[in-house]
């Protein structure tokens, strides 16, 4: 346990290497696309091996930024709508740590294509505690889904801009092995 999560913060880390820019967020915000070191799942079944909990759940819209020493990500409020592994319980509030943040008022950081969590989406998170007791996904976008949005995802172009990505539940490059997955959580947990 407390390896995996040495390694997700490891991934965080080490997402802080390398980025790259994609045109703009939005007319004036970019976006940064840090790149991780992290385990790629085959399977939804790799994926609940993996998690302590997986939930449905709701964003709150009470979203802060959390900053350890060299890293940062967001620490997101979500209320659980429904619980399918785990103890938690229907109604409970969790803050989870999501591989993105707003860096600045011009620049939203993204670990490798990452979309934080909107309060129009009704999501379904597999996730694993953390140190401090709230809880991070597994493998980063790999672990979040978006039981709202049935579109599959496009990997982002050189130049698109906030109005493009902004919907978009996933912007990286592996999106056919994305896709695949959220195909399978669609069929299982929808």
């Amino acid at each position: 346990m407390k390896k995996a999560a040495i390694a997700t913060v490891t991934a965080l880390v080490m997402a802080l290497g390398g980025y790259t820019t994609v045109s703009g967020f939005d007319k004036d915000v970019q976006l940064a696309i840090h790149e991780a070191d992290y385990v790629a799942f085959d399977t939804v079944a790799d994926i609940e091996q993996h998690s302590d909990l997986i939930v449905q759940v709701e964003f709150t819209g009470d979203r802060t930024l959390k900053q350890w020493d060299v890293e940062k990500a967001s620490e997101s409020k979500v209320q659980i709508n429904k619980v399918y592994k785990g103890s938690l319980n229907k109604g409970d509030v969790i803050s989870v740590y999501e591989a993105g943040y707003q860096a600045d008022d011009n620049t939203v950081v993204s670990v490798e294509g990452y979309n934080l969590m909107s309060e129009k989406g009704k999501y379904v998170l597999f996730l694993r505690p953390f140190t401090d007791g709230n809880y991070i996904i597994v493998g980063m976008y790999q672990g979040k889904y978006d039981l709202n949005t049935k579109a599959l995802a496009k990997e982002a172009e050189q130049n698109a801009t906030y109005t493009d990505l902004k919907h978009q539940e996933y912007f990286g490059d592996r999106t056919a092995a994305f896709n695949k997955l959220k195909k399978e959580v669609l069929a299982k947990y929808n």
